[in-house]
């Protein structure tokens, strides 16, 4: 329903087969149709189309309501529209021309003579090119089409609102009802309908016939509007207006990006532009990628070798190997790889997750729970080195435990969340935690432990009893061990070659007592504890301490032996 203004003048809402509308603070109408009559010949429609006066009138008014040309001491606005209308007729003029737009006697500002319907935009939008149009400010027009088919028969009047802007002179932007009705057959009558004083601000036309739209030739705008990503495609909606059906639609490109860490180029070699929003808009197809290696385009990124043929009945858009620089700020990535490792290996503990980038190398801090340690599964912070080999970012252990047994269930790393930057794109690696499994079967978590020599009773050159290694207990499964004593542990007799093995071997805890240590003790039968020791008889040989247990060897390695364990007993305290 209308709402009427009685003060003013003008409406808004639907008013019979108009509305009424605001545009740039200006009252406009749109869309007014009188259909043809069937029951008259082609002749009779030019002269007769209108029964009297009182029709032309009305349709002045709803074009241009608000022209101050019809302000007259001596009539009212309508009555002057009336007596204009009458004197049009009077003079014998036909069609379009009975619309009184000004007065007999006003010469408008500005005259339009021509207009051409030049680009269209899917099916309701038509760009019409109107050269004497150049002003340097935004106007609102409005155009009254005499409709006729393609074989001329007339098919009624059509009323649109058209919108100049300053910005694009020479061009009329007009939404129609269908743009296959307004054809080189259509008549048109145009006339501003903003006028804030008609002598300076009215714009007008006398009845003029749509010219046929000709060829558009042009350059294919390879301005990228928006690019949308996805795991099955990428979309490129670029800046090319869209023109309804083409008669010829072939595309091809590359797409310059950052994808799993590392630039790669994806092609388009058979694709075909369709209609985005009232815009040209292609397909990128990916092959169902994960959100790791989703394409991002940090600066750098670009469309290259963009090949377009797009053509219809009335325009031919090309291009020919076109670049384009595109960059956006969707740069954060997860890496969603799942961790492996080498269950084979027996080197430093090591795991990995693919990728394809390269990163600057960091050391980090995971907390780590391994075998290795008689059970104790309290974590323990090691330092890993995270570095990149070209198919994926490995972390290997740099810490004491790094050739320690990853063996049995309840082992683990803990990974914490991480990013990682490779060519400008941020990588997060999420919290998560590893269960590894290698196949290290050998523990040097004895290198920790604290060691001496016992003597029988006290004093100065007692005799050897005992060699004991001892650690914090905390934390161990099991309260006792028994292990048998080492034929390749002994000591040599330096001058009479007497060697002396140990007799027992005993390792052993007390869970009773926290903190007690935990102890490996190899007894000695030497000479008699009445008697004194002599330290330079005696070299410790053979090869270091060792046990088995769950399927692990405890020892020391050879080389931490040589180097921490002296030689001789000489140097012991008194």
């Amino acid at each position: 329903m209308a709402i009427q203004n009685f003060l003013s003048g003008g409406y808004y809402g639907k008013l019979g087969a108009t509305v009424g509308q605001r545009w740039k603070n200006k009252r406009t109408i749109r869309t007014y149709v009188i259909p043809a009559n069937p029951r008259t010949e082609k002749q009779q429609a030019n002269r007769g189309r209108f029964s009297d006066a009182v029709t032309y009138a009305q349709m002045g008014m709803q074009m241009n309501y608000y022209a101050t040309c019809f302000e007259n001491p001596n009539f009212t606005k309508w009555n002057y529209r009336m007596k204009t209308a009458r004197q049009l007729k009077e003079r014998g003029l036909i069609g379009l021309e009975l619309i009184p737009l000004y007065p007999i006697d006003f010469v408008p500002s500005l005259l339009i003579s021509e207009i051409e319907k030049k680009n269209v935009i899917g099916d309701k939008h038509i760009s019409f090119y109107v050269p004497a149009l150049t002003m340097g400010t935004d106007r609102s027009f409005s155009l009254m089409f005499e409709i006729y088919d393609k074989s001329g028969i007339q098919k009624g009047l059509k009323l649109y609102v058209g919108y100049y802007y300053a910005a694009n002179p020479g061009f009329l932007q007009v939404d129609v009802d269908d743009v296959n009705e307004i054809n080189n057959n259509c008549k048109v009558r145009i006339v501003s309908n903003d006028d804030i004083n008609s002598a300076t601000d009215l714009i007008a036309s006398p009845e003029l016939t749509v010219k046929a739209q000709t060829i558009d030739i042009h350059t294919f705008d390879k301005t990228i509007l928006e690019l949308r990503k996805a795991t099955d495609k990428l979309t490129i909606l670029f800046a090319e207006p869209w023109k309804s059906t083409p008669t010829e639609n072939t595309v091809s490109l590359n797409v310059v990006c950052v994808s799993d860490g590392k630039w790669a180029t994806i092609q388009a070699n058979a694709a075909s532009l369709y209609d985005l929003n009232g815009y040209c808009a292609v397909d990128v197809p990916l092959s169902n990628i994960n959100a790791q290696s989703l394409p991002a385009f940090p600066t750098g990124s670009k469309v290259e070798n963009l090949n377009v043929s797009y053509k219809g009945e009335t325009w031919d858009i090309t291009i020919e190997n076109g670049s384009e620089n595109y960059s956006d700020t969707d740069l954060t990535r997860t890496i969603n790889a799942t961790a492996e490792f080498d269950p084979a290996s027996t080197g430093d503990i090591a795991f990995r997750f693919n990728f394809g980038g390269s990163i600057i190398s960091q050391s980090v801090t995971l907390a780590m729970v391994c075998s290795g340690r008689l059970g104790i599964r309290t974590e323990e912070n090691q330092t890993y080195l995270a570095a990149s080999n070209g198919s994926a970012i490995v972390f290997t252990c740099t810490g004491s435990r790094k050739q320690f047994p990853m063996a049995i269930e309840g082992d683990y790393i803990k990974v914490n969340a991480l990013d990682f930057i490779a060519e400008g794109v941020t990588y997060k690696l999420p919290e998560q935690t590893v269960n590894l499994r290698n196949a290290i079967k050998t523990s040097y978590w004895l290198e920790g432990f604290n060691w001496g020599f016992w003597r029988y009773g006290s004093g100065a050159g007692r005799p050897l009893e005992y060699m004991q290694m001892e650690a914090d207990g905390t934390g161990i499964s099991a309260s006792a061990f028994e292990v048998s004593a080492s034929n390749e542990f002994y000591l040599y007799g330096v001058n009479d070659k007497s060697d002396i093995y140990p007799t027992s071997g005993t390792i052993d805890t007390n869970p009773v007592i926290p903190g007690r240590p935990f102890y490996i003790r190899y007894d000695f039968n030497t000479e008699d504890p009445a008697q004194e020791f002599d330290l330079t008889r005696w070299e410790l040989r053979g090869t270091p301490v060792a046990f088995t247990k769950d399927g692990i060897v405890y020892s020391f390695s050879q080389n931490w032996w040589n180097t921490n364990v002296p030689k001789t007993l000489s140097g012991w305290e008194e």
